[in-house]
């Protein structure tokens, strides 16, 4: 097993159980290399309902439509397309007090190649802070072991989404 291996074995098991423990069943994703480790997790795991969105708005809007029918569920996504679902954060999940956990891959931080992902990745943060939305993104596995309990209570007995921010070096 290679180290990049371990690492997303390492981030899905931190990820994963804890989803369990809050009873998430079901998951909506579009596909990033980042989290593509923890979608693989959940695909497999029994019980769980995994499903493909071709736009992050759509993957939100599935699980608020699941959410209103008593499912619990998560989002997976890159940062650059938490860009893109703000309107459905806005707009639906808060007032209308839908918990979704997203679990965003950032790019954008030192290091990156792409410039077109630099904006997207360095907005998360300040956009979570003015919409109220609790964001962290930790910077080992030891703090997002630390923090996801919390994180995952805040979101499900505040009806308020919360974003965790997946790091490259979590994901590598």
């Amino acid at each position: 097993m290679s180290s990049d291996q371990r690492t997303v074995s390492r981030l899905s098991s931190t990820l994963v159980p804890e989803l369990a423990r809050f009873q998430v069943e079901l998951g909506a994703y579009v596909p990033d290399h980042l989290i593509s480790g923890v979608t693989d997790e959940l695909r497999d795991r029994p019980g769980f309902q995994l499903v493909a969105a071709a736009r992050e708005d759509e993957g939100l809007a599935i699980l608020a439509g699941a959410y209103t029918a008593g499912t619990r569920g998560v989002m997976l996504m890159q940062s650059s397309g938490f860009g893109l679902c703000l309107n459905a954060i806005a707009s639906l999940l808060l007032p209308y007090q839908i918990p979704v956990p997203m679990i965003v891959g950032l790019r954008g931080g030192i290091g990156e190649f792409n410039v077109a992902q630099l904006a997207g990745g360095q907005s998360v943060a300040p956009v979570c802070a003015s919409l109220g939305i609790p964001y962290a993104a930790p910077a080992s596995f030891e703090i997002l072991s630390a923090i996801l309990p919390g994180m995952l209570k805040t979101c499900f007995s505040t009806g308020r989404p919360v974003c965790v921010g997946i790091q490259r070096s979590l994901a590598a």
